[in-house]
């Protein structure tokens, strides 16, 4: 490159942009690939957990209140756990509590989409109640979330297992 530019009729400051923009392009696309290559690692990007049908039974404390608890026939109880509802016309939404019974259901991952695992949690007693949440966490400490409002702006609603106590 610096060959090229003292055999150039352009100036020295327009081949020097040339080659500093050149060599950002490169890095840049550098990194995509290595990023790619690594699988997003490099970021601190991990895997959620990959949960047996075991590990999804027992009680699951939500970050702002509730309780859900998964039984291994498939029926779930919750307890105070907030709902968002939207008020006629869509545009005001209000926070309720629900306490019922139901069946949960799990969904394993799907590598192929990079879809995550998720659980249906069925309750029809509760209005307003949003039935799919997905797998996050570690192994150790496995979380359900999902997006609550917009899905650009809105929060989060996280249920996080409660650690099963050692036998003995």
């Amino acid at each position: 490159m610096a060959g090229l530019g003292l055999r150039s009729t352009r100036s020295t400051a327009f081949v020097g942009t040339v080659a500093s923009a050149l060599s950002g392009v490169l890095a840049l696309a550098g990194l995509i690939v290595g990023l790619e290559l690594t699988d997003g690692a490099a970021l601190g990007e991990s895997e959620p957990p990959r949960l047996a049908h075991a590990q999804y039974v027992g009680e699951w404390r939500g970050t702002d209140g509730g309780v859900v608890r998964l039984q291994e026939g498939g029926e779930l109880v919750v307890e105070d756990l907030p709902l968002d509802r939207r008020r006629a016309g869509g545009f005001d939404h209000v926070v309720t509590r629900c306490t019922a019974a139901g069946t949960w259901q799990e969904r394993p991952a799907d590598t192929r989409s990079h879809q995550r695992a998720e659980v249906d949690l069925i309750i029809t007693d509760c209005a307003g109640w949003e039935r799919t949440w997905r797998v996050a966490g570690t192994a150790d400490r496995p979380e359900l979330f999902q997006v609550v409002g917009d899905p650009d702006a809105g929060g989060l609603r996280i249920l996080r297992r409660v650690p099963v106590p050692p036998h003995g």
